[in-house]
């Protein structure tokens, strides 16, 4: 027994260890305690029997709680708590990648076929993730069950998984809950596809690692190191393909003819050529083992690379000219402290620039090998590097600003004074500077800059593009790009729902216009009236800049030119104008935009009452016998052109519809007439719609019309007279019957009234009312007694109201008269 073999650096705690059959000279380390040293992984060469470290690794940012080698012992999973599942190369410990999981890593499993399982404590998400060899798109995960009585799921035991031997069967896990009870859980099919999750809106990645436009081919590119792949989309943000199992993916450069788009591949130690025509792999360029190439930017004939890790970078290239691709590294004798950023530009062919935190440098690369010319730009945490179209200046992005560099001798040129930390740029074509900042909800974003200028032409807010929060989407970093030889700036902004949504910022070179109009709330026909208003810009507009008016109204609904007016002094403009149409009158108002300025509208409406005419309606109040055909004539007063009347008849009751009996021209005394038959009382409406100049205009009646009524006496014996009146006799032993009929309405009843002759005089005997029946019938039954050479009268009546509606006029029956023998 040999103790204490890696004395470089004592372990605060025993290390987690790991190994694998397949590479038995291989061990991996990992520190499992919090300390200055957390997360510390180490490896070791143990061919020999003793352990000799041949690369440690001080990530920090919370310990190692697992690790595990692949099968050929090429690659160290970690599980960090606090953080994710990292990849590191072997023996080198240089990165590889991280898979995407959730936060708070704590477990990790290789299967005997390098699948990979990783494992978080997350109570609200996925805890386990299921990666097949090779990939890092997770192809199926696991939610445990809650079975404690708090709420979310079960957690993952630290170093909590395990694969079923010699297999990718099963997969063991253990958890525990909110009362501190451990479970076993056997997760089958573990290596079965999830279904396709419903797509959300934004571009399909979880990060944004580089972003280039090809204009060309009118889409754009985004790698996601995350999620090891390349999106291809539209000018909309529509997919058009995805290019995946590039590991840790990085950097992206376009060929300068745009035919191919090429990509640092760490995870895969390679550079991949991937078609922009159809998505997908070209050609893959190795750089070296252990090389994790980041960075990339194309002359021509040539790749550039940009590669190593946190100990120390330098810059490579991919001789793509002859047969055989040829890779040539180490070009920077001096090295550098990260993987340098890369930019070239097609109007510089012979230029390369270099940028990391506290450098940046400028190289010839003429000869095929990149030769330093200068270097400079001491400024720390470099965010982002573009050069100018013709090579000429260097502009980098760092936390303290944005500084411009002369690419011949790395001399500063200008700085931008930050908004916050810079961490896009992107120049135009015409070497308009754009640069971003993120994390600002509530400011703009991005400040786009002429040629030269240290004024901005244009400031962006990004749209927010979640509805449910306040402030905008927030620009990722290196997420600006302009359309080669195009108008637009592209960004790639998140929102709060982690969304990654393109955006395309149409003119954004060009001064955003305001202008204003103003007229009268409302004004007088035939009358002038003044519009003013403005229109300003963050680029001064001159005097005498012409101004396009139209005038909508309702004789021109289109809109009338009225022809150009010219801006004046202080911005202001100011004309009169004699509207002659009544209603709504809109004064709109162009400014058509120049190279500079984008065009701009603005209008405001103004009321202006129309002339008033009369239109009358007669037959108002009048009673009419039922059904009869009655005339109810409208007359039209003066009006500019409309001398169209309408007349309505709206029947009394709900079941009968309003209902338009006559239209037409009014004759030369400016009469209509229409007839009504009246069967009900009626509300007749004359109307005039008015006209451009003429006000609109309405004339009400009420007409009423009675009921059809009538009484019949049934049962008697014979009619006769006393004196002139006619009279239905009855045996004293026979009570009559009386039938009343009367025009029919749901509900309705009607009143039957009884008189008495006595002492000379027909006095009262009461009244009551009768339910008529669905045809308009009532039958009452005059009971005894009836005593001989009494004499009576019946008649019936509608009552408006009391009868139950008030669709007719109230109607009186005749009397029916009655005596006994």
């Amino acid at each position: 027994m040999v103790l204490e073999q890696d004395k470089d650096t004592p372990w605060l705690a025993a290390p987690r260890l790991a190994a694998t059959p397949a590479a038995p000279g291989v061990l991996a380390a990992g520190e499992s305690t919090y300390s200055d040293t957390a997360g510390r992984v180490a490896v070791f060469d143990v061919s020999t029997g003793m352990a000799r470290r041949t690369a440690v690794k001080t990530p920090g940012n919370g310990r190692t709680d697992d690790l595990a080698l692949t099968p050929d012992g090429k690659r160290l999973i970690t599980a960090r708590a606090g953080s994710s599942h990292e990849v590191w190369k072997v023996p080198q410990l240089s990165s590889s990648g991280t898979y995407r999981t959730e936060w708070s890593a704590n477990a990790v499993a290789v299967a005997d076929d390098g699948t990979v399982a990783t494992g978080s404590s997350a109570w609200y998400d996925p805890d386990v993730h299921v990666f097949a060899p090779g990939s890092m798109t997770a192809l199926r995960r696991y939610d445990f069950p809650n079975t404690g009585t708090n709420s979310g799921a079960d957690t993952l035991a630290n170093e909590g998984l395990a694969w079923e031997p010699g297999g990718t069967d099963r997969l063991f896990a253990v958890t525990s809950n909110s009362q501190n009870v451990f479970s076993l859980n056997v997760l089958t099919d573990p290596t079965t596809p999830d279904p396709e999750p419903l797509p959300r809106p934004g571009l399909p990645v979880e990060t944004v690692s580089d972003f280039v436009v090809d204009g060309v081919h009118q889409r754009v590119f985004v790698s996601d190191a995350r999620n090891s792949t390349i999106v291809a989309a539209d000018f909309t943000g529509k997919v058009l393909g995805v290019r995946r199992n590039l590991p840790g993916v990085q950097g992206l450069a376009l060929a300068a003819d745009s035919a191919h788009l090429y990509a640092a591949v760490p995870g895969a130690d390679a550079v991949v050529s991937i078609s922009t025509d159809t998505v997908t792999e070209a050609a893959r360029y190795p750089t070296g083992d252990d090389t994790t190439p980041t960075h990339v930017a194309t002359t021509p004939g040539k790749i550039w690379f940009g590669y190593g890790d946190d100990d120390g970078g330098n810059i490579g290239s991919v001789d793509i000219t002859g047969d055989q691709p040829t890779v040539t590294l180490a070009q920077d004798a001096s090295g550098w402290p990260k993987p340098p950023r890369l930019a070239a530009v097609v109007g510089a062919p012979n230029l390369l620039a270099a940028a990391s935190s506290g450098k940046a440098s400028v190289y010839d690369v003429s000869s095929g090998t990149a030769i330093r010319t200068a270097v400079g730009a001491d400024k720390p945490w470099l965010n982002d590097l573009a050069l100018s179209p013709d090579g000429s200046l260097l502009y980098t992005a760092s936390g303290e600003g944005t500084w411009v560099w002369k690419t011949s001798d790395m001399s500063l040129v200008t700085s931008y004074p930050p908004v916050s930390s810079p961490h896009a740029l992107a120049v135009a074509a015409d070497e308009t500077l754009a640069i971003g900042y993120g994390n600002l909800s509530y400011q703009p974003e991005v400040y786009v800059y002429p040629a030269g200028s240290a004024t901005p032409i244009r400031v962006i807010d990004l749209p927010d593009t979640d509805p449910n929060v306040t402030g905008a989407d927030n620009l990722v970093a290196q997420g600006l790009a302009w359309e080669s030889g195009g108008s637009r700036l592209f960004a790639v902004a998140e929102n709060s729902r982690q969304e990654f949504i393109l955006q395309a910022l149409v003119d954004p070179a060009k001064s955003v216009t305001t202008l204003t109009v103003d007229v009268p709330a409302t004004a007088t026909r035939g009358r002038s009236l003044t519009v003013s208003g403005t229109l300003t810009a963050s680029v001064p507009l001159p005097a005498g800049t012409p101004l396009t008016v139209v005038r909508v109204d309702e004789e021109t609904p289109k809109g009338k030119p009225l022809g150009t007016r010219a801006l004046g002094a202080n911005n202001r403009f100011s004309f009169t104008d004699i509207p002659y149409a009544g209603g709504k009158v809109t004064y709109q108002v162009s400014y058509a935009g120049d190279p500079k300025h984008i065009a701009a509208s603005a209008a405001d409406t103004t009321s202006i009452a129309k002339d008033a005419t009369t239109l009358t309606l007669d037959g108002n109040g009048k009673t009419h016998t039922y059904n009869k055909k009655v005339v109810f004539t409208a007359k039209l007063g003066k009006t500019y052109q409309n001398r169209v009347v309408e007349i309505w008849a709206d029947p009394y009751g709900g079941d009968k519809p309003n209902r338009l009996v006559a239209k037409g021209k009014v004759n030369s005394k400016g009469q209509l007439s229409a007839t009504v038959w009246m069967t009900r009382n009626t509300t007749v409406t004359a109307r005039f719609a008015g006209d451009t100049r003429t006000a609109p205009r309405t004339a009400k009646v009420t007409a009423y019309s009675k009921v059809n009524v009538s009484l019949t006496a049934g049962g008697h014996y014979k009619t006769g007279k006393i004196g002139s009146t006619k009279y239905h006799y009855f045996r004293k032993s026979k009570n009559p019957v009386f039938t009343t009929t009367m025009t029919a309405y749901k509900g309705r009843s009607q009143r039957l009234e009884l008189q008495v002759y006595a002492n000379g005089k027909w006095r009262n005997a009461g009244s009551e009312y009768f339910t008529l029946a669905a045809n308009g019938r009532s039958r009452v039954t005059l009971g005894p007694p009836h005593g001989k050479g009494l004499r009576l009268r019946m008649r019936s009546s509608y009552v408006r109201t009391s009868s139950g509606d008030t669709v007719n006029a109230t109607t009186i029956g005749g009397w029916v008269y009655v005596t006994f023998t």
